[in-house]
């Protein structure tokens, strides 16, 4: 459950968050307290999640620069939320489906020198990484699997641009409602038409949606 969402303007200096104001008591004994999963907005674009008994205790650590390396390169911006009775793995991938695994860390991915993304997102984009970009500038056309049975077609010049957007609600409604599963072609030099309308055949109109 979401027990606290920052959604304030950004703020400086000692007093960043007001604990008291969304009735959490830092001050009661640890031992007594759940484990809060809790997000942090981090400088460069990045974020951290991390679990802790002492939200107060953690973020200070942060603040100080003697949290994890990852908050250390990317200094705190804010708290953004704290959740409980939830899964920090499962957080930390909603958060890196949302907002690029480069730009996030937590769980056991916590390295800042990441190479690749955790396995459960590889699905969606591999084997597609090496095509990521379109090689002459053109449009890549693209088919995402997703869920209840639904298809949606696209074009792009930066497939993981693209499904960062879907991912986030940015580009369809359609894919907001069923969420994408996998990444199932990425064409170069097709016909848009042609691709759009062999998924109409074989799926049927209304599972099909197309790039408008």
């Amino acid at each position: 459950d979401m027990i606290f969402q920052q959604d304030n303007e950004v703020t400086d200096g000692e007093d960043l968050i007001d604990f008291e104001e969304y009735n959490y008591e830092p001050k009661s004994q640890e031992k007594d307290k759940k484990s809060l999963v809790y997000v942090v907005r981090l400088e460069n674009g990045k974020w951290w999640v991390g679990k802790t008994k002492n939200i107060e205790k953690r973020i200070n650590k942060i603040k100080k620069g003697r949290g994890p390396p990852w908050t250390v390169i990317n200094p705190l911006i804010e708290l953004e939320e704290l959740r409980e009775n939830v899964n920090l793995k499962e957080v930390t991938l909603e958060y890196m489906r949302k907002y690029g695994w480069e730009n996030v860390r937590g769980y056991a991915w916590s390295q800042w020198n990441m190479e690749r993304p955790p396995k459960e997102l590889r699905g969606i984009l591999e084997p597609w990484e090496a095509r990521k970009h379109s090689r002459n500038g053109d449009y890549l056309i693209y088919v995402l699997k997703l869920q209840n049975g639904k298809w949606f077609i696209g074009k792009t010049t930066n497939i993981q641009h693209e499904l960062r957007d879907h991912n986030l609600g940015l580009i369809s409604p359609f894919t907001s409602v069923n969420k994408v599963l996998k990444l199932e072609e990425l064409i170069e030099n097709g016909n848009f038409d042609q691709v759009v309308s062999s998924y109409t055949k074989k799926y049927g109109e209304e599972n099909i949606r197309v790039e408008v």
